[in-house]
């Protein structure tokens, strides 16, 4: 039950009783037919009966209730929810009944306890990325689509998406676990319209630096076999740039967006 709930609450002067139905207000045929401005309580049972074929168990149920000072302190009623008061009142013809409907969705609804909604958990597939690598995965991509024009982004983020399906023939979390490094490598060699961070010149030392820096973050901020596919990137971007300069340009690349991937996915964490 929703403790919060009152246990009466009030139309223009009229206190009707709250019934409680999982945390949520519901209201007697009775109490109904009075605040519709009805003076036989038996009219809302009536436009029920005329229509109960629009009415759902969601909407009106029959229960047990128990009073207090009778003999047979227990007796069935009609009950109606919020969505079936306010069909009861689309019925009606008082002249309470548009104002009731109103208020229905005003404020008897607002009562209601908000249904908890379930926590999605998250799962592996069997063999493919961990939840850990699907995360570093998403982050290079998002990260390599945010330095381009806002219009150009989506267009980036599913060209990247389509290479690794290309590349592999699954999804990134089917990839296999162990081809970790080789996806974030692919990630980053996908040509886009994009610049170096800061515009500096493509030399060597630049190139140097580069995987320095990436080195010592990997060696300080992760673990495991992480750490140890992205020292292995580091590893051949090196003799990459020894190669010359032919591609030593999509090397500086590689590390300078793989380095803010990293830092961005390490301050989440």
């Amino acid at each position: 039950m929703n403790t919060n709930l009152p246990s009466s609450i009030a139309f223009e002067g009229t206190q009707l009783s709250i019934i409680d139905q999982q945390g949520r207000p519901w209201l007697s045929a009775a109490d109904l037919a009075r605040a519709l401005g009805y003076k036989d309580s038996r009219s809302v049972t009536r436009i029920y009966q005329r229509n109960q074929e629009e009415f759902t168990d969601e909407m009106t149920l029959v229960v047990n209730l128990t009073t207090s000072g009778n003999q047979d302190p227990k007796y069935d009623t009609r009950i109606f929810s919020p969505r079936g008061c306010h069909l009861i009142a689309m019925f009606a013809r008082t002249d309470r009944a548009k104002a009731f409907r109103h208020w229905v969705l005003d404020v008897l609804e607002g009562l209601a306890a908000p249904k908890p909604r379930p926590e999605k958990t998250r799962q592996t597939l069997p063999g493919g990325l961990t939840l850990e690598q699907q995360d570093a995965v998403k982050a290079l991509v998002k990260s390599r689509a945010e330095g381009l024009p806002r219009k150009k982004q989506g267009k980036a983020m599913l060209k990247l998406w389509s290479a690794i399906k290309s590349k592999f023939g699954v999804s990134y979390k089917e990839v296999p676990a162990e081809q970790f490094a080789e996806v974030l490598s692919l990630v980053a060699r996908v040509p886009l319209e994009e610049a170096l961070p800061g515009g500096e010149p493509l030399d060597y030392a630049h190139g140097r630096r580069a995987i320095d820096n990436i080195r010592n973050f990997a060696v300080r901020s992760l673990t495991g076999n992480n750490r140890e596919s992205v020292l292995s990137e580091c590893d051949a971007a090196e003799k990459v740039l020894v190669r010359g300069w032919s591609e030593m340009d999509e090397a500086i690349l590689h590390l300078s967006v793989a380095k803010s991937m990293l830092k961005r996915w390490q301050a989440a964490r």
